[in-house]
């Protein structure tokens, strides 16, 4: 996970210098995709800055899983504003998003705004960025079905190994194997239920 204005040229050249040593995958928490609400929430970087890094990540990292924070129904939120950030969500195409609804705190700077909104409507704009994302992460994993990954094995549950790829993929698999803590390739077969199921190939490590 990390701020947006942490990602710096250099740092993205030392990501690029040991791509083969690090994970293919960045949290960088955006909150808002309204570049109004962003001023609101007195964050110090514009929607127009976070997509072009994101572009400038992805040149750099095709297949990289970029993942957020969305804060829903912030103070003063407008259906205008609301739309905007479900229209930048779609261009940037998370493959997993966090989804908070804004809870008013007594004593900070946003409980002193005017125009909180109703519970009601907080609720319902999470839900629907939150149906959003489920349908944008199906859309990423479907990507490598029938592609090969290597899995870093973590655990057994319920007669299927698991475990990470470089780009986040929680990969569901069989074997008699004992495979804890190693790296298998594995080709993905199908997305069900919210699982991502594959076949061992090979023991790599």
């Amino acid at each position: 996970s990390i701020e947006l204005m942490e990602i710096t040229d250099e740092l993205l050249e030392t990501l690029v210098k040991y791509s083969s040593r690090i994970a293919n995958h960045l949290h960088i928490p955006c909150q808002g995709g309204s570049e109004s609400v962003l001023r609101r929430m007195n964050r110090k970087y514009t929607i127009e800055e976070y997509e072009n890094r994101l572009s400038d990540i992805r040149k750099l990292f095709p297949d990289i899983a970029v993942t957020t924070d969305i804060l829903a129904g912030f103070v003063g939120e407008t259906e205008e504003e609301f739309k905007e950030t479900l229209s930048f969500i779609n261009r940037c195409k998370f493959y997993e998003m966090h989804v908070f609804p804004y809870s008013r705190r007594s004593g900070t700077v946003a409980d002193s705004l005017e125009g909180h909104l109703d519970k009601s409507v907080i609720t319902l704009r999470a839900k629907e960025i939150s149906n959003l994302a489920v349908k944008l992460k199906e859309e990423y994993i479907n990507k490598y079905i029938n592609q090969s990954v290597y899995v870093l094995v973590e655990a057994k549950k319920n007669n299927y190994w698991h475990g990470h790829t470089s780009n986040y993929l929680d990969v569901y698999f069989e074997s008699n194997d004992l495979l804890e803590n190693k790296i298998v390739k594995v080709k993905i077969k199908s997305y069900q239920n919210n699982i991502i199921f594959g076949e061992m190939e090979e023991i790599y490590e």
